[in-house]
């Protein structure tokens, strides 16, 4: 394998190798229950505070954020993205509630507005849209960003109180960024699953308790999000519910380019040589 291609790998290592090569990876871990004007849920702050320090202990400067609202939210993500430098690794775990707001899938900050509205009509920040976070992130001069994301428990702007309507996870209005991956915990159409049912006393939501099992074991995070994927799939069959995470993968073209580009430069010094 070519120099340059290594070195994207061994970057895309989520712990082991890239660490070995001084290469900083930073983590912003996002766990929001305490909705103002929405449902609450049970697990995110002890879902994201799990994340935080798993990727902690893996070697990732985390950042921890909680209950946050959306002017703070943002806040703390420029924050992230400013102490960002070329040739970082950035990863982003959020758990709590997204929805639709306009036509962006949008992880929703702690006052975000109630069900049933429109609020993109408010003039207010109520949370962080994914195709901005991975833009943002890449701006900053990441080379690549990983995103998992633990919200797919139905939108609150698609139908009126007092059910959600569902989940539109994956589902994005505009093309992520070369070099980002993203894993969710269910596809659009499904609700992901906090619990496989009464018996069941893990303290984390499936995809979480996924997540971290799958973190600790190592390897290339293509290959760690490809076998959260398929355990997620399992574990919801096992109790007869269709789950399966959505992927958006845009490392690929990355990779293609880097090996192109390695070629071209080798191909280039063996013809100069040859003179």
């Amino acid at each position: 394998m070519h120099r340059a291609l290594i070195a994207l790998l061994s970057l895309l290592m989520l712990h082991g190798t890239a660490a070995a090569q001084g290469q900083r990876r930073l983590a912003f871990v996002v766990g929001i229950e305490d909705y103002r004007d929405l449902q609450g849920i049970v697990r995110p702050v002890s879902d994201a505070r799990a994340v935080h320090d798993r990727l902690s202990q893996l070697g990732f400067t985390s950042e921890l954020v909680v209950n946050l609202d959306g002017r703070a939210l943002e806040e703390a993500f420029s924050r992230f993205t400013g102490s960002l430098q070329e040739g970082d690794v950035a990863l982003v775990y959020f758990s709590g509630h997204a929805g639709r707001v306009g036509d962006e899938f949008t992880l929703l900050a702690a006052d975000a507005p109630p069900q049933g509205g429109r609020p993109e009509e408010r003039g207010q920040l109520v949370g962080l849209r994914i195709t901005a976070v991975a833009d943002e992130i890449r701006i900053a001069g990441a080379d690549a960003q990983i995103l998992f994301v633990d919200a797919c428990r139905g939108d609150p702007y698609v139908t009126a109180p007092p059910e959600f309507g569902q989940s539109s996870c994956g589902e994005l209005s505009h093309q992520l960024p070369d070099g980002t991956l993203a894993l969710f915990s269910a596809s659009s159409g499904q609700r992901a699953l906090d619990r496989l049912g009464d018996d069941d006393h893990d303290p984390h939501s499936v995809f979480t308790r996924t997540l971290l099992s799958r973190i600790s074991e190592g390897g290339s995070v293509v290959g760690v999000a490809r076998a959260i994927r398929e355990e997620v799939i399992e574990l919801a069959n096992s109790v007869q519910y269709q789950q399966t995470p959505a992927y958006v993968d845009e490392l690929a073209r990355v990779l293609s380019a880097n090996l192109l580009n390695s070629l071209a430069a080798e191909t280039h010094r063996t013809a100069a040589n040859s003179h």
